[in-house]
């Protein structure tokens, strides 16, 4: 089976431990996490709407449950980076607890992933926003943005925004750089509709080609740098932090 097929080889799409620093170690780990243990695409409809944050398991910190899952559980973008993101700070905070942030820090780095609504348009950037937000609220955190798809690394977390609305996007983890048919794309992980194509790894970069289907649900994805959806071109908030070599 193919590179990028699911259930096949999907650990073949994340780079090796020794290229990545000590943070981007632990959203790889969470991915794979997420994976193998249920990222089944579950929209949530009717009065699940208030309850359901797109996470397969209830998330906490410090004691205080920050995302909620649904019945059956089930992901969405939002969700799905949120509960990596959590994931993978629980690991890379190990050891370290009391350097922590705290409930109320999580929470509100949680409404920026889901770009909560705001008179201020505070949330609009979604997580770019938020690990800026973060890295003034903690000393010994640094935090890289950029507006540009072309330098995003592995673990960027990353609002795409497809309309003038700041909701209109998808929320993702960037994965690589890759090519669609002579195209740059970004290569992304996130909770994800079915799709029609395969993801080959290529040395340091990716190839997109056209595939069977893939069930909902399947994680990797990619999405071309310029696309313009009536007349708006799509905008890259991007945002990652920088950890120890």
């Amino acid at each position: 089976m193919s590179l990028g097929e699911f259930p096949g080889n999907w650990k073949g799409l994340l780079p090796d431990d020794s290229e990545l620093d000590e943070w981007q170690v632990c959203v790889k780990k969470a991915i794979i996490y997420l994976q193998k243990n249920g990222l089944y695409y579950n929209w949530p409809k009717g009065s699940d709407s208030n309850r359901h944050a797109g996470c397969i398991a209830d998330r906490f910190h410090k004691n205080v449950r920050i995302m909620q899952a649904g019945h059956p559980p089930g992901s969405y973008c939002c969700g799905a980076t949120m509960e990596a993101f959590m994931l993978a700070w629980k690991k890379y905070m190990t050891g370290f607890e009391d350097d922590d942030i705290s409930a109320n820090q999580m929470f509100e780095l949680y409404r920026y992933f889901f770009v909560f609504s705001s008179d201020d348009g505070k949330f609009d950037q979604g997580a770019k926003g938020g690990l800026l937000w973060l890295a003034d609220e903690v000393d010994w955190l640094t935090v890289k943005a950029s507006e540009n798809p072309n330098v995003f690394p592995f673990g960027t977390f990353l609002q795409m925004q497809f309309g003038p609305q700041a909701d209109d996007g998808h929320s993702v983890i960037v994965i690589g750089q890759g090519m669609k048919k002579g195209r740059g794309c970004l290569i992304v992980w996130s909770a994800n509709y079915g799709y029609r194509h395969i993801i080959e790894k290529v040395g340091d970069s990716y190839l997109v080609k056209d595939g069977p289907e893939s069930p909902s649900g399947h994680g990797f994805d990619y999405y071309f740098k310029r696309r313009k959806k009536n007349g708006f071109q799509r905008k890259f908030h991007g945002a990652w932090i920088v950890g120890e070599e």
